[in-house]
């Protein structure tokens, strides 16, 4: 399925492996490396009994369930009624007070996925957002395919630098 996680996972990291995890199908890429490891549970199945305000998500999503990018950096919520320990699901995360929040300031954001329960990152048409828990804060970051593209590369960084300052003290 090429929607927009697993072709921007595949653009980044090369044709995924295909294993099985908690009991669901998973498309893997940088299995080897568990802090940049990223995991698509796959099996989403669009039909008329999902709820309408799913729609919103259908060429983000495609057959994923929802998933993890680099190690738990993203968390990307689930959408059907699955329950994946460490994940929100979308009706969850849709009641977080952050999420309540950045809602009250723009009602037209479909948000998604988070990051360590401060940063929340939604989409109003073809735009990404995101929302700082802490500073209470809305931001456009721009279209959503090279957004999610950038905050791959910035959170790489950022773990690579941890190793290497880890690596430093060793």
């Amino acid at each position: 399925m090429s929607e927009l996680f697993h072709r921007v996972l595949t653009n980044r990291y090369g044709v995924p492996k295909v294993s099985s995890e908690r009991g669901f199908l998973v498309n893997e890429w940088n299995s080897e490396d568990e802090t940049k490891r990223c995991r698509l549970y796959i099996g989403m199945i669009w039909n008329g009994e999902d709820e309408n305000f799913k729609r919103h998500y259908e060429d983000l999503y495609g057959d994923a369930l929802g998933g993890f990018i680099l190690g738990q950096s993203l968390k990307i919520a689930t959408l059907s009624g699955v329950e994946i320990y460490g994940l929100y699901n979308i009706e969850e995360l849709q009641r977080r007070p952050e999420v309540l929040q950045a809602n009250i300031i723009d009602p037209d954001i479909h948000f998604f996925m988070d990051s360590a329960n401060v940063w929340f990152y939604g989409r109003k048409k073809e735009h990404l957002y995101v929302y700082d828990g802490e500073t209470e804060e809305l931001d456009q970051l721009g279209l959503i395919e090279p957004e999610i593209e950038k905050l791959l590369i910035r959170w790489e960084e950022a773990i690579d630098s941890v190793g290497t300052v880890v690596g430093a003290k060793s």
